[in-house]
C-alpha cells in the first residue's frame, strides 16, 4: 500500500469510531479514486464497507487528484475551495458523493 493509502485508511477508521460517521459510510455506493503524485488508490464503498486498494479504477464513479499537500490540507480542514480554484486540486465525476464522503476523511 502506499503512503497515500495508509494516511486515508488511518484517518477514515478513526472517523468511523463516530456513530454519525457510520451512518454515512452505510449510504455511500461506489468506488473513489484519489491520486496525490504519482500515488493512486481507489475507496471501495459497498454494503456498508469500505475496502482502500491501491491504485486505480476506471469505472471509479467520482476523482480527487492533487498533490499530497493539497490532499491534507483537506484532511486537516484548510478546505478545498481555495486549492479548487488554484487548480491545485482537480476533482471529477458525481460531486455529491465527494461531498458526502468528505466528513470521513476530515482529521479534526
Amino acid at each position: 500500500m502506499s503512503l497515500l493509502g495508509l494516511i486515508l485508511a488511518s484517518i477514515i477508521t478513526r472517523n468511523l469510531e463516530r456513530e454519525e460517521n457510520l451512518k454515512r459510510l452505510q449510504k455511500l455506493s461506489g468506488a473513489v479514486q484519489v491520486t496525490a503524485g504519482q500515488m493512486m488508490v481507489t475507496l471501495r464503498f459497498e454494503g456498508g464497507r469500505l475496502t482502500v486498494v491501491r491504485g486505480g479504477d476506471e469505472k471509479a464513479r467520482a476523482a480527487v487528484s492533487g498533490s499530497m499537500d493539497s490532499l491534507m490540507g483537506v484532511a486537516l480542514g484548510r478546505g478545498m475551495v481555495g486549492p479548487w480554484l488554484a487548480g491545485r486540486l482537480k476533482v471529477s465525476g458525481n460531486l455529491l458523493m465527494l461531498l458526502k464522503m468528505l466528513p470521513l476523511m476530515s482529521a479534526d
